[in-house]
C-alpha cells in the first residue's frame, strides 16, 4: 500500500477563488466588510465610554472634597422604589477603602418635642433610626446645656 501525500492549494489558486468569490457576491462582500467594522467601531465605543464615565465619576467625587459616600436605593426597571440588600452594609465594608459603614433608614412615625404638642398637628421632628456601627469616641466633649 501505497501512503497518498495531502494535498495543499496553491497560494494563486486561493487568490483566484476570492478574486471569484467577491465577483459573484459583491453585496455579501460589502456586508461582511460593513458588519466587522461595525463590530469594532461598537468595541472601541464601549470601551471608551466606560473609561470616560469612570473618570467622570471619579472627577465628581473628587469635587465632593469629602470622604463621605451616601448610598441609596434608586428605581427598578418598572418605575418602582428599589430596596437594597439586608446584607448592604457587609458588601460595603468589604470594599478595601472603606473605613466605616452603616445603615440609616427612614419611618412614617413622628416625633414631637415635647407632649404638649397636639398630635394631629404636623410637622414634628424628623426622625431616622440609624445602626450604631460607629466606633464611640475616646474622649466625648459636652458643650453645656446640649444634654
Amino acid at each position: 500500500m501505497s501512503v497518498i501525500a495531502p494535498s495543499r492549494i496553491a497560494s494563486g489558486d486561493i487568490a483566484t477563488v476570492a478574486v471569484e468569490g467577491l465577483r459573484a457576491r459583491p453585496l455579501r462582500a460589502v456586508l461582511s466588510g460593513l458588519g466587522i467594522a461595525l463590530g469594532i467601531a461598537a468595541l472601541v465605543a464601549v470601551v471608551g465610554l466606560s473609561s470616560s464615565s469612570k473618570a467622570q465619576v471619579n472627577q465628581q467625587l473628587d469635587a465632593l472634597g469629602t470622604n463621605l459616600l451616601t448610598v441609596s436605593a434608586g428605581n427598578t426597571i418598572g418605575g418602582g422604589n428599589a430596596q437594597l440588600p439586608e446584607d448592604a452594609v457587609g458588601m460595603v465594608r468589604r470594599i478595601a477603602p472603606v473605613q466605616q459603614a452603616s445603615a440609616v433608614g427612614t419611618t412614617s412615625a413622628k416625633v414631637y418635642r415635647n407632649d404638649h404638642i397636639d398630635a394631629n398637628e404636623g410637622g414634628g421632628t424628623q426622625y431616622a433610626p440609624a445602626a450604631w456601627t460607629f466606633p464611640r469616641p475616646s474622649r466625648p466633649r459636652w458643650r453645656p446645656g446640649s444634654g
